[in-house]
Order: structure tokens, then C-alpha cells, then sequence
């Protein structure tokens, strides 16, 4: 983590510069890497001390300003402002848990006998590539979209070892 302090209107203390390196060194751990650059700039105008907080992570930056009576004041106020933005900023890339609960799968009937459906999206490959793609997985029937033909397939292993390719003919 790289951290810069800079100093506006008040002279240069060693005791402001370590605590907010102090409090800067807290970063890292809300956002799990060590990939962060800090810039805080102290100044005081008049009887207002502000603490002005930059921070690239992750490819975003994050900003904060806080003004307050005392300059170590200010410096955790715009401290606890970015931890919050790290928070918000964690959230918005988690990947969203769906709040849909998932529907069982149909069963329908035929005959007497349930029958279990299954739903999926066929991907684009050519004969071969289906072929390699079912020895591979151990299955005993791929569904597949032929890519030189666009049409849906079915490639079936037979119990003597060999496969059957099905095509529709339109």
C-alpha cells in the first residue's frame, strides 16, 4: 500500500503523518489487497481543519472530504467515509444471489410412467468435436446444435460402444 500526506497551510507534524498512516494501514483489510493508493491532504483554514482522502483500488477511486475542530478528528471522520464507500463498492460487485426459488423440474406422465424432463441451452459444435465432448464427459446422449448446419442433434452411445448421430430433416 502506497500512502502519501500532504500538508495545506499547517506545518508538517510527525504525529499527524503516523496516526493517519495508522488509520490508512486499516484499508487493506476492507478490500482483501494490497494493490492501494492512498492520498490524504491535511490543511486548516481559519478554525476549520479538513482532511481531503483519495484512494485508487481495484481500478476505482474513492474520495472523501471531512472538516471538523480537530485534524485527527477529521482525518477518522473521512477514514470512516471510505470504508463505507469500500463497502458499498463490495456489494455492488458481488454477483447477485437470485431470490427466485428454483422451481423443480417438470415430470410428465406417459403411459403411467413419470418421465423427468430436463432444460438446457445446446451449445454450437461440429460432429467431432460431439464426439470427443460425450467420450469425455461419460455421458450416454449430447444434445448439440450443428455448426455447419444450425440444426439441433443428438448423439446417442449405444451399448455395444458405437453412436448413433440423429438429425432432423428439415
Amino acid at each position: 500500500m502506497q500512502i502519501s500526506v500532504s500538508f495545506r497551510n499547517i506545518h508538517p507534524s510527525e504525529g499527524i503523518k503516523s496516526y493517519a498512516n495508522k488509520k490508512l494501514n486499516r484499508l487493506p483489510r476492507f478490500l482483501g489487497n494490497d494493490n492501494i493508493e492512498a492520498n490524504l491532504v491535511v490543511s486548516v483554514e481559519k478554525y476549520r481543519h479538513i482532511a481531503e482522502l483519495n484512494v485508487w483500488a481495484d481500478g476505482e477511486r474513492l474520495y472523501g472530504k471531512e472538516e471538523a475542530d480537530d485534524i485527527y478528528a477529521a482525518i477518522d471522520m473521512v477514514v470512516d467515509k471510505i470504508e463505507r464507500q469500500i463497502g458499498k463498492l463490495k456489494e455492488k460487485k458481488e454477483p447477485k444471489r437470485s431470490q427466485e426459488v428454483k422451481a423443480e423440474q417438470p415430470e410428465v406422465t406417459v403411459n403411467g410412467e413419470i418421465i423427468k424432463s430436463n432444460k438446457f441451452s445446446p451449445k454450437p459444435m461440429d460432429i467431432e468435436e460431439a464426439l470427443e465432448q460425450i467420450k469425455l464427459s461419460g455421458d450416454h446422449i449430447l444434445v448439440f446444435i450443428n455448426s455447419q448446419t444450425n440444426k439441433i442433434c443428438v448423439l446417442h452411445k449405444r451399448e455395444d460402444g458405437n453412436y448413433d448421430f440423429i438429425e432432423p430433416n428439415f
